[in-house]
């Protein structure tokens, strides 16, 4: 794979009021942060979808393969990048985002056997990115994230950025 200009970035921020008397300017709290981690030579997504509930897909972090671990949840796009070719196996991880759409109607639990990895339980329309050291984390190829799904038609999409 080819990628060029891979870009990490997490941030919360908000514009607050003070309440007293003699100051009425903004502040800005929170902030954001990112890193391009020049390493990374790989990104790609997966998308799970629970055909009924209690379905579980689980995700191969390295490989990016993903089964079908109780049910038969449809996935697209597991082990191969958006020319359609094998990913090989990553040996550093970057970064990771979870989303679900506001669509879902229940909770999607992320089971992790991943040290930097946590266990997750991700509402309707939530997206969680997780930015790595711009070096990465290594990977032994044995770390999983398990997704448990709720109801029937719920989903979870799953970016990765690594270095094979």
């Amino acid at each position: 794979m080819n990628i060029s200009q891979p870009t990490i970035f997490c941030g919360l921020t908000a514009q607050a009021t003070p309440a007293g008397i003699s100051n009425a300017s903004k502040a800005t709290i929170g902030g954001s942060s990112s890193h391009r981690p020049s390493a990374a030579n790989v990104i790609y997504a997966i998308t799970a979808t629970a055909a009924a509930t209690g379905d579980r897909a689980l995700l191969h972090v390295a490989t990016g393969d993903v089964e079908q671990a109780v049910g038969n949840p449809v996935i697209a796009d597991a082990g191969t990048d958006f020319q359609g070719l094998d990913l090989g196996t990553a040996t550093k991880l970057h970064g990771i985002r979870l989303r679900t759409p506001a669509a879902n109607s229940q909770s999607v639990g992320i089971q992790s056997t991943c040290d930097n990895l946590p266990a997750i339980v991700l509402p309707p329309d939530s997206d969680l990115t997780l930015k790595l050291p711009a070096a990465g984390i290594t990977l032994l190829g044995s770390e999983q994230l398990l997704a448990i799904f709720g109801n029937a038609g719920d989903v979870l999409q799953v970016e990765v950025l690594s270095k094979v």
